[in-house]
């Protein structure tokens, strides 16, 4: 077993719970105005080739990119649709990217579909997407739901798990995150002996197993990224999420002055995932804030 191997992307292959995925993502986004789009790969939601005026970014640069696509069987026929990389560097370090490609320029939006799971510092983007956005720009984001896939037996993030990330200056997975890759790995088995590693959330519990002997190889990796401090980036799923997880964590950065983002709408879950609007504007906390933060932890608790 390689455990080292790139860390695939969740595929969106559960049936959408209603909501049109590309009309959510693309709410707040016309062809008129001028944006960013975080590591699309394959799958651009605003192509240039489309005449929307986008720019990407991508860890890698657009050879590394299609090469890849070229050696994985369920790219290979996609591989003209990966677009040229614009800003080659970490999502997280958007706002340095984007100062020494365009100088002081601001857009319009940032918008990333399952990105933000495999971010190290999701303070440092998010505050990195304010920096670069004008006011009233916006930053929408698919995000998946934990209990709609492989990462169905993992506890929700919390605050202070950003916060830890924050005040470390992550720039990469840590050695727990890597082996949390492989501590519980679901999937749905089906009676026909299909399995999938994303699923609905009215998926029967019965279904859903967790991945076997992966937990010896995994704690061995750990072991050897210990030993390694200064180890290679390993991809990883960092962080999960539920929405209202999701917006739990966005109110208590409000009250802390580390979002500087008002919630426009959290929707989902639909499929595997769910979506967030964010718009660049100072958030008020209102005087039901603890109100407001203590239903959403008993949701979460109860989730």
């Amino acid at each position: 077993m390689n455990l080292l191997k790139p860390f695939r992307r969740l595929k969106k292959r559960s049936k959408p719970a209603g909501i049109d995925r590309k009309a959510e993502l693309l709410r707040h986004i016309t062809k008129d105005l001028e944006g960013i789009e975080i590591g699309p790969y394959f799958n651009p939601l605003v192509p240039k080739a489309e005449g929307f005026r986008s720019f990407n970014i991508d860890v890698f640069d657009t050879e590394h990119l299609r090469e890849m696509g070229a050696s994985d069987p369920a790219v290979r026929d996609h591989v003209a649709r990966i677009e040229e990389v614009d800003l080659v560097g970490p999502a997280q370090d958007i706002a340095r990217l984007v100062q020494e490609k365009f100088g002081d320029k601001k857009f319009d939006y940032v918008v990333s579909s399952h990105n933000l799971e495999h971010i190290p510092d999701p303070i440092r983007f998010i505050m990195g997407c304010r920096a670069i956005l004008k006011d009233g720009g916006f930053l929408s984001l698919a995000v998946p739901d934990h209990r709609c896939c492989f990462d169905y037996f993992l506890p929700v993030s919390t605050l202070p798990d950003w916060l830890e990330a924050y005040f470390e200056k992550r720039s990469k997975p840590t050695a727990k995150q890597v082996f949390l890759r492989t501590y519980a790995r679901a999937e749905q088995r089906k009676s026909s002996g299909k399995t999938y590693s994303s699923f609905n959330i009215d998926t029967d519990a019965g279904q859903i197993f967790a991945i076997e002997d992966e937990l010896a190889p995994g704690f061995d990796l750990w072991r050897d990224l210990n030993e390694r401090r200064d180890h290679e980036y390993i991809d990883a799923h960092c962080w999960f999420f539920t929405p209202e997880s999701f917006k739990l964590i966005c109110l208590d950065l409000q009250k802390l002055g580390l979002l500087p983002f008002v919630v426009d709408s959290v929707r989902g879950p639909n499929g595997n995932e769910f979506y967030a609007h964010l718009r660049a504007s100072d958030p008020v906390v209102s005087a039901g804030f603890e109100e407001t933060r203590l239903n959403l932890l008993r949701t979460v608790a109860a989730q």
